[in-house]
């Protein structure tokens, strides 16, 4: 059985602000090629992330942020050889 809740903007913080350090650096990466200009979309946009209690848990959210930093890591390593 699914038991979802609403995750607070405090809860989210510490997340959010990892992502945005990632694409922080991800643009410092290619600004001598282009400059991009990134929002939060869908749940988080609207502050209604939500999560399954009894089955997500804050390392899966880790681990996925730093699947995340590594997709963005192989990515500039294809686009500057």
């Amino acid at each position: 059985m699914y038991h979802y809740e609403y995750v607070s903007k405090k809860q989210a913080a510490p997340y959010k602000a990892e992502l945005i350090e990632i694409i922080n650096k991800m643009q410092d990466e290619v600004r001598d090629d282009f400059t991009f200009q990134f929002t939060f979309i869908g749940s988080s946009s609207r502050n209604m992330i939500t999560f399954d209690s009894t089955t997500n848990s804050t390392r899966l959210v880790q681990h996925q942020i730093a699947l995340f930093a590594r997709l963005l890591r192989h990515f500039f390593e294809i686009t500057h050889q």
